[in-house]
């Protein structure tokens, strides 16, 4: 780990760098701690913060719900998710923040060239983003749920040396290397999916079933798919109406591609020719298994896929300073003990059952597969009349003609 560090960053200033970390670190135990005090008016926050911008969403979702493929997409995203159930979280290969850090450096730019041309390919506008902050990586490893609940405390506020450092492991921030890609319409986020999925060894021979070829379209770089989380589903909404898609992945490369592929194969065919596994193969095919969300090798990334409207509503109508207060309320709660506070708090909306919303999203696809309809038929009338002018065109013609031979007979 030291000399993975060493190699980008001078030791002496990630001795520097150790110590801002650990700054941020004390400052937000004394947060959580204030924030004992004040749990009545982060519920207050959170209840404003948490509604200020939700109907603006939804409103903007019902119309994202009318478009053509919003369907196949959301059953295609839920269908890999699946895939993931019951699986450990996506780990990083280090709990320092110093090496967290100086990985993402180095995968970042082979990041951003990735999705650059999966979104070449789809018409997605790709908007880059910096690499997260120390502070919110600080905020992510320090902030989880029921850290300090009640039940949980110790006689001091404050955790003693020996838990903190079991507390800040940097392993489970997985978006220090992060990007979003825009779509106006869900046809194109709907091929940007089925395309980066192709891009998965494991997942490609699936995808070619599908039509969906990677190396077709000239994208050589693969990946490995460690989890996806649909928003666009029914409910999958956060409490906040957001709705995305995020996919956390890692770049893979040769080395890491052969192996994918060994244990592709053992899966595929696991018996030798006695008809039983051998040990170590098995032993292989069950740490697959077993740890599947962990990358086999390289850091790991994350791309959020957003509808352009919603991002119009979160960059220009205010959503996203609503959103940072409503962000910090929730995580202090959570870690105080309060999510059952915050699961009540969400489940006063009322929606349509599953079921219903259903029904309207099949009607509203019959609606628009009839407007498709009606359009062709129109288009096929127009170029039927076109065609008919046309030849009326060349008779006239060819009647001029006529007439002006028979004027010269004469």
């Amino acid at each position: 780990t030291t000399t993975t560090t060493t190699r980008m960053i001078p030791p002496r200033l990630v001795k520097l760098i150790e110590q801002v970390i650990h700054q941020h670190e004390k400052s937000l135990q004394l947060d959580v701690t204030h924030a004992k005090c004040h749990v009545e008016v982060l519920q207050q926050v959170y209840s404003s913060t948490r509604t200020a911008h939700k109907r603006v969403y939804q409103n903007i979702m019902e119309g994202v719900r009318l478009q053509p493929q919003f369907i196949a997409f959301v059953d295609r995203a839920d269908e890999v998710e699946r895939k993931f159930h019951g699986l450990a979280a996506p780990k990083q290969q280090h709990t320092k923040l110093v090496d967290l850090m100086n990985e993402a450096f180095q995968i970042k730019a082979k990041h951003t060239l990735f999705l650059s041309e999966l979104s070449t390919r789809t018409a997605g506008v790709l908007k880059e983003a910096e690499l997260k902050g120390m502070g919110r990586c600080v905020e992510k490893a320090g902030l989880t749920r029921d850290k300090y609940a009640t039940t949980n405390e110790r006689t001091n506020d404050t955790p003693n040396e020996e838990s903190d450092s079991q507390k800040w492991q940097y392993d489970g921030v997985c978006d220090v290397v992060r990007g979003a890609v825009e779509f106006e319409n869900m046809t194109q986020m709907f091929f940007f999916l089925e395309l980066l999925i192709a891009c998965d060894p494991a997942l490609k021979e699936e995808a070619r079933e599908r039509g969906w070829d990677a190396d077709a379209v000239g994208i050589k770089q693969q990946i490995k798919v460690l989890r996806i989380k649909n928003r666009f589903g029914h409910g999958k909404a956060s409490s906040g109406g957001w709705a995305d898609c995020m996919i956390n992945f890692t770049l893979l490369d040769a080395g890491d591609v052969e192996q994918s592929q060994h244990v592709q194969q053992k899966q595929n065919n696991p018996n030798d020719a006695t008809g039983e596994t051998k040990d170590a193969d098995k032993a292989v095919i069950d740490q697959h298994d077993q740890s599947q969300a962990k990358p086999l090798s390289g850091h790991v990334c994350e791309v959020q896929l957003v509808h352009s409207n919603m991002m119009l509503a979160r960059k220009n109508m205010g959503a996203h300073k609503q959103y940072e207060r409503f962000r910090s309320a929730l995580e202090l709660l959570e870690t105080l003990g309060h999510s059952e506070w915050t699961k009540a708090e969400d489940s006063r909306d009322v929606s349509l059952p599953p079921e219903q919303l259903q029904r309207q999203q099949q009607q509203q696809q019959h609606q628009h597969h009839l407007q498709f309809a009606d359009r062709k038929e129109l288009a096929d009338a127009k170029h039927e009349l076109a065609v008919t002018q046309s030849a009326l065109a060349d008779t006239q013609s060819a009647l001029a003609d006529t007439q002006r031979r028979l004027t010269r007979l004469e």
